[in-house]
């Protein structure tokens, strides 16, 4: 299981992640879909151990495997992604 608990994140001023509460349960699928900007690389960096300039509490039982998506695969859209996601059994965060 991992869990992030009042996670903060900023620089220079600007905050970059904020998460109240967050668990990953072990056989979790999960999806990570956001907007430009909206913190889904910090989080990943976080999470995979890239990252340890923040705040709050990070539990983490676990490895993580980071793949970066492919450049300019945005023709699917979200509406498409949470299809995707929902047939293979996850969830999105």
């Amino acid at each position: 299981m991992t869990i992030l608990k009042d996670i903060y994140i900023e620089f220079l001023g600007k905050a970059l992640l904020t998460i109240e509460h967050l668990e990953i349960l072990d056989g979790d699928k999960i999806a990570i879909i956001g907007a430009n900007g909206s913190g889904k690389t910090t989080l990943l960096n976080l999470i995979s151990g890239h990252f340890n300039n923040f705040s709050g509490v990070f539990e983490n039982k676990h490895d993580f495997l980071y793949l970066k998506q492919i450049e300019n695969n945005n023709e699917l859209g979200n509406e498409t992604n949470y299809a995707l996601i929902s047939k293979m059994g996850g969830r999105s965060v």
